[in-house]
Formats: C-alpha cells, sequence, structure tokens
C-alpha cells in the first residue's frame, strides 16, 4: 500500500511500515462521506420528512513516522501549503481524491533530526474518489464491411456493396458508485447545421444548433458547464432552449449514447470520464 501527495510543488510518498521513509500509522476518512438532508415537517405529524439528502465534505486524518532530516519535514511543508492530489496504491486498484490541509500539524521529534511523528488532516471538498486516469473511447466509429481475407469470405462479396458504415451509437459503463459527468469531444470532418448527443438510457440530450465548419473541434465540458469551439471559443449559447447540459450524466451501470448529425461525412466522436467512488478500503 502507498499513498501519494502531490501538487505542483513536488510530491511525498507515504507507506506500510516497511517503508523506508514515512510509515503510515493510522489514517481515519476513507469510508461512506456524511449525509446532509433537508427535512419538512407538518404540523400535528410527528418526525420529519426527508425531502433530499447530499454527500458532503469529507475529512482525511492520517499520522505517521517520518524517517529523514529536516530537509524532508520541509519539503513536506511546501507541498501542504496549496491544494493536493491525494493518490492511493493497493493492491490493483488506483484512487485519487483532492484535499486541502487546513491544519497542519507541526512535525513532534521522536529522535532528534531522524525520526517525526506528523499527523495531517485533509478536507476534501469534493467527498467522492475516482480513478487515476479518466480513459477515452470513441463512441462515433466507422466499420470496414469488407473482409480482408479468403478466411473472412474475400471472394463473395456481391456488388454493389457498402464498404465502410458508421456506429454513432456504444454502450459506456459507469463502474462507480454514483453518477459522473463527462467530457465530450467531436470533430468535423464536413461542414454541418446541428450535432445531438443522446443519452438514450436517461433520456437527456445535448443538441447544438450553428454552422459548424469542417475541422472544427467541439467540446462539451459537462461537469463545469462549458461549451467550447476550437475556432469561436465558447458557443454554449449556441445550445437549443430545451438543452438541460446540467442533465446530462452517466448512471451507475450501462449507459447507452448515440450521436447524429445532418452530414454524411465521418466525425470523430470521444468521451472520457473517471469513475467516482464514495468509499475505498486500505488492506
Amino acid at each position: 500500500m502507498r499513498i501519494k501527495i502531490q501538487n505542483k510543488y513536488g510530491s511525498f510518498e507515504i507507506g506500510g511500515g516497511s517503508h523506508k521513509n514515512a510509515r503510515l500509522l493510522e489514517i481515519a476518512g476513507l469510508g461512506l462521506p456524511t449525509i446532509e438532508p433537508e427535512t419538512v415537517s407538518f404540523a400535528g405529524q410527528p418526525g420529519y420528512v426527508i425531502s433530499s439528502k447530499t454527500d458532503t465534505a469529507r475529512t482525511i486524518t492520517m499520522s505517521l513516522d517520518l524517517l529523514g532530516c529536516p530537509f524532508d519535514v520541509m519539503k513536506l511543508y511546501n507541498i501542504l501549503k496549496e491544494k493536493c492530489e491525494i493518490l492511493f496504491f493497493f493492491g490493483s486498484t488506483r484512487r485519487k481524491i483532492y484535499g486541502i490541509c487546513l491544519n497542519p500539524c507541526e512535525a513532534e521529534k521522536i529522535i532528534y533530526k531522524r525520526m517525526y511523528k506528523i499527523v495531517l488532516q485533509f478536507v476534501c471538498e469534493n467527498p467522492y474518489f475516482t480513478d487515476i486516469h479518466a480513459p477515452q473511447t470513441a463512441l462515433a466509429t466507422r466499420v470496414d464491411m469488407f473482409p480482408t481475407s479468403y478466411e473472412d469470405g474475400m471472394g463473395y462479396i456481391t456488388l454493389p456493396a457498402v464498404a465502410t458504415v458508421r456506429e454513432s451509437e456504444r454502450t459506456v459503463i459507469n463502474s462507480g458508485d454514483v453518477p459522473v459527468y463527462p467530457l465530450l469531444k467531436a470533430v468535423a470532418n464536413g461542414d454541418m447545421e446541428y450535432i445531438l448527443f443522446e443519452n438514450l438510457t436517461t433520456g437527456a440530450f445535448i443538441k447544438l444548433e450553428y454552422a459548424i465548419c469542417e475541422g472544427e473541434e467541439i467540446t462539451v465540458d459537462v461537469e463545469n458547464r462549458e461549451i467550447t469551439s476550437s475556432i469561436y471559443g465558447n458557443v454554449l449559447n449556441k445550445q437549443t432552449s430545451d438543452t438541460v447540459i446540467s442533465s446530462f450524466y452517466l448512471e451507475e451501470g450501462e449507459n447507452s449514447l448515440r450521436v447524429t448529425s445532418d452530414t454524411l461525412s465521418p466525425i470523430s466522436i470521444s468521451i472520457s470520464f473517471a469513475n467516482q467512488y464514495k468509499a475505498v478500503m486500505i488492506e
């Protein structure tokens, strides 16, 4: 098991009891986040009704023994002055969360200039852990319909025939515990007047209507509610009046996505997202 704390100022690694520099003694705050409910009370009725609930910010506390010199302590202090990525590596599992060390504790000397005991407390505004990497998946691809060898049936083609077809519908799996907002990218290989992204599983969609040029790249950042063009910059105002960008999320499990446009030219479209998890378990 390893934990890495990093930002633009450097990185600091913490490990188990056999780690050569920083040995984790105790850690708390990796379980399910605290739920904050909104309630409604009715006159003459006991108790209340929970109308909605929200997962609140997470606090992670860890204590460790640092085997090093004062320079190593100062290196850690320098990293903690800004928001950090906290990376967890255990077995084949890789998780990440962002935290701010609001109450850094002063290092306590155990052995003069050699061993220090340190307690760190991070506040994580977003309580969910994510995959370290967000892989990119193609949503619209072209499939070769002609066989490539005699074993595949070469020589048995009946003409006329379609050489390639465009697949613009694909199933994407959210393997996490909570819905996630994806990042969509589309590159037009021909002029078109609109492009439509649909999540057939949830019924949500994003539709842009304007003259999209050949070679123009459209980026839809659903999490940050941004739509940008490589030519025109911010094109959020080009979404149709019935588009609700915040509703375009990937629910847990399988999501069937489809992309359509008014052109027969091929479109390069990809989606990327990092699964989110409500808790992690360190062995």
